[in-house]
């Protein structure tokens, strides 16, 4: 199944849109990539750690915009990105608890590579639904058939 376009004046011309359909694949596999290891992440450090790796994601996030989508961020939505991340750390804060952070160097670089392969498929994502003229809706529908097929092949048992 390919994504549809319309095209033309007058009846409705519909022809697949190769590129769509490539980039969704594409997503739904590093998606997929993304969520097992996010699942693997908990193997090396605890979830305050991976949280907080999290908290991260807006900043880096909003870093990448700028160099691969030529889009940097206005004051306002720095501000905006800066409360979100304080709110964010604040809620992983126990004040009855002693403040530590330890994680093992494989934890570390892991949580980095996780946060950074997370962030870049957001901004992927938003390339694409931002370019591509087909429907949001039409993008959602292959982008989720997509990710069901791929997390069908991946997660099937293994003989």
């Amino acid at each position: 199944a390919a994504a549809l376009r319309c095209r033309g004046d007058g009846p409705a011309k519909y022809r697949p849109d190769t590129k769509l359909l490539l980039h969704s694949v594409g997503l739904a596999l590093s998606y997929a990539a993304i969520n097992a290891m996010y699942f693997e992440l908990f193997l090396l450090a605890d979830t305050s750690a991976i949280m907080l790796f999290k908290c991260a994601a807006p900043v880096v996030t909003a870093l990448l915009l700028w160099p691969l989508e030529r889009r940097p961020l206005g004051a306002g939505q720095w501000l905006g990105i800066m409360l979100q991340v304080i709110g964010l750390l604040l809620a992983q804060l126990e004040p009855c608890k002693p403040l530590e952070f330890r994680i093992s160097q494989t934890a570390f670089v892991a949580l980095s590579v996780y946060t950074m392969m997370s962030c870049l498929a957001g901004v992927w994502n938003q390339h694409v639904v931002k370019t591509c003229p087909t429907s949001i809706h039409v993008q959602n529908v292959l982008l989720y058939g997509c990710g069901v097929v791929v997390n069908a092949v991946v997660s099937r048992p293994r003989r």
